[in-house]
């Protein structure tokens, strides 16, 4: 989204700037109080990616200017590019986005107005506070910039749209599983992130970001008791620039990510005597003149998983794997195109047996920005499509490096929750089981991630997001006309009430259709449901629950045309699934789109819904996804019917 500038041209800049200013001397990192000079300085530093440093140059030209939709437009892009404060971008992006200049140059003072960027930016902004509305608002706006005119970011924007969707759908499925927050003597009234462990998990190293200096901190455990962290950033050689990243099963071998302005590499220190040794570069062909931001080592430590943004990968960072050779490290593979992306693969963890591999990816489908997903490793040696973990691990923000152990079915990862201590703390999370369906068969696994199926008693309503009421549809024509997508699995529903034909019913404007079938009730005791007859002889059926007082009013139903009225007990059912692909507040007939069948609900909140296709379980659903979206419907999610279901107050099909 930003293209460096020629570095030459802005120092030329910034030199006729200080000599036109008579020669003003420039303190590193201090504002000039010019907003001319400001802002050069300020995109000096952002050619350069050093946000942090470009920063105060921006506020200081905004000082002057406060409403200039350019410097708010830097601002917030810097905001939105430092750890830790991405969330503050969103004034200044809000004031950017009130003057889109669709000609913006990048580095010109005198620019008017803010690039169509600044939505995309500001929908960024708004899906990592969980504005999901406000988010969708925003990508559609910068969908119509793009649209027609630049496919790749237009593809872009379409996947952030499309990650709205799963982000609700993974947030109503979120897992009731207790999160331990590590406590006051391990977390700080700062960052404390990126927890390794040794294979007991009785040794725990960590990173402590004070200000602009990171600090390793170690702790051990006794039984269930943690004992006071101590710092080892002198023992380890550290300058305060480098980050945990993995530790051996036995504990004694510490992987660390030394960085700086330009280069990521990864260091090993081991430990010996009771202290930890200098860090030393990896030996071999791991590291690059590239970056390699983060690494995993298997659990006899003869395979290294890292991530690369070296020539040759899928996307901005992808993962690859060596062997071990001697004291080194020899070739390196990349994971394929299975595990990694277009967009960025990093901080992978690998189980201690190597079958099972996370890792954070906005590549795979996300609730927004990274999030970490798995991938399991079959018998032939071939990863599985990686699945996300779901909610309360993953949330709207950046989610990288989660830790997790098969044998005690416990995670550890940190976030910015709001009852930490600081501002991310590490947390333990345990004895969750998930539900995978493998190649060959269905088998449970005990690792967290809400893809899994809800209990049958889950009746939660998610609210539909604003994303899909302004897709356009994807209307039948001459030349693209409807399809049937192959192979629809079998959903295995039995209607509990059959057809009732009934004469002299008039039609309505919108008719209605069958939906009574037990997987459509909401789960949590038995539902009355009423199943009428129109004049061609198909069913309908009202979605409401139809209680004593409505019971009564048989009669006035009649008199509206019903001439027979079925009443039907509804009890609980397993949870069964659907595939959402649009919902719109004008209703347009299934048969105008180019996917059938669809049905259509219409919602109490004035929305029509419409959705293919019904599945026993979140697996079969799953399989068909992808199919659908390739088909021209990119917003489609998975939803459990009950919560179609609580939304339904008559159901259209013709």
């Amino acid at each position: 989204m930003f293209a460096h500038l020629n570095l030459n041209r802005i120092l030329l800049c910034l030199l006729t700037v200080g000599m036109a200013a008579g020669g003003r001397a420039w303190i590193y990192g201090q504002a000039t109080g010019d907003p001319r000079e400001d802002f050069l300085y300020g995109e000096y530093y952002l050619s350069m990616g050093q946000y942090q440093e470009a920063l105060p140059f921006f506020l200081s030209a905004l000082e002057t200017n406060p409403d200039n939709a350019n410097f708010n437009y830097r601002t917030g892009y810097c905001y939105s590019k430092i750890l830790g404060r991405q969330l503050e971008a969103l004034p200044y992006l809000q004031k950017a986005v009130t003057e889109i200049n669709g000609h913006y140059v990048e580095g010109k003072y005198k620019n008017t107005g803010a690039p169509p960027e600044s939505w995309l930016l500001l929908g960024d902004t708004y899906h990592r506070n969980n504005q999901l509305e406000k988010a969708s608002e925003a990508y559609h706006t910068y969908k119509n910039f793009v649209a027609g005119t630049d496919k790749k970011m237009y593809d872009l924007v379409m996947q952030r749209i499309m990650g709205l969707g799963v982000t609700c759908e993974f947030q109503r499925l979120e897992l009731n599983t207790p999160m331990q927050n590590m406590g006051p003597q391990i977390n700080s009234r700062f960052s404390d992130y990126n927890p390794v462990l040794s294979g007991d998990q009785k040794t725990m190293v960590y990173t402590q970001y004070w200000e602009s200096y990171d600090r390793i901190m170690m702790v051990t455990r006794e039984g269930d008791t943690w004992g006071p962290p101590r710092e080892i950033t002198q023992e380890l050689g550290s300058e305060g620039n480098c980050y945990t990243t993995a530790m051996s099963y036995d504990g004694k071998e510490l992987y660390l990510v030394v960085y700086d302005q330009l280069d990521y590499n990864i260091y090993l220190s081991q430990y010996q005597n009771g202290t930890w040794m200098l860090i030393k570069p990896l030996e071999g062909k791991v590291n690059s003149r590239y970056r390699e931001t983060s690494a995993t080592v298997s659990g006899d430590g003869s395979t290294l998983y890292f991530a690369s943004d070296r020539p040759g990968g899928f996307g901005a960072l992808d993962i690859y794997r060596a062997e071990r050779q001697g004291a080194g490290w020899g070739e390196v593979s990349n994971l394929g195109s299975v595990i990694n992306t277009a967009n960025t693969e990093d901080a992978p963890c690998i189980i201690a047996d190597g079958t099972l591999l996370f890792f954070s990816s906005n590549g795979h489908e996300t609730m927004g920005n990274l999030d970490v997903v798995f991938s399991e490793l079959d018998e032939m040696g071939n990863w599985s499509k990686p699945i996300n973990v779901g909610s309360p691990i993953n949330t709207t923000s950046d989610d990288l490096f989660y830790t997790y152990f098969e044998d005690t079915k416990s995670g550890y990862f940190s976030r910015d929750f709001p009852d930490g201590y600081g501002k991310n703390d590490i947390y333990m999370l345990k004895g969750v089981k998930r539900y995978v369906a493998s190649k060959e068969k269905d088998a449970f696994i005990s690792i967290p991630a809400s893809q899994s199926p809800p209990p049958a008693s889950e009746s939660r309503v998610d609210p539909d997001p604003y994303f899909v009421i302004r897709t356009n549809p994807a209307l039948a024509t001459d030349e693209n006309p409807a399809s049937t997508l192959p192979d629809l699995p079998a959903s295995g529903n039995q209607k509990i009430t059959e057809p009732v034909p009934v004469d002299g019913m008039k039609h309505r404007e919108q008719a209605l259709v069958a939906v009574n079938k037990a997987s459509r009730q909401p789960a949590g005791g038995s539902e009355l449901v009423a199943t009428l007859g129109d004049e061609t002889g198909d069913v309908q059926s009202k979605v409401l629950p139809l209680n004593e007082e409505r019971f009564k009013n048989m009669e006035t139903e009649k008199a509206a045309g019903v001439s027979t009225l079925n009443i039907t007990s509804v009890e609980d059912s397993i949870p069964v699934y659907t595939i959402q692909v649009y919902a719109l507040e004008k209703f347009i007939s299934p048969d105008q789109f180019s996917l059938h069948p669809l049905q259509v609900s219409l919602g109490n909140d004035g929305l029509h819904r419409y959705t293919y296709g019904e599945y026993d379980g979140w697996s079969a659903a799953l399989t068909i996804l992808d199919s659908i979206r390739g088909a021209g419907f990119p917003d489609a999610f998975i939803r459990n019917i009950a919560s179609v279901s609580n939304y339904t107050m008559q159901s259209v099909r013709k």
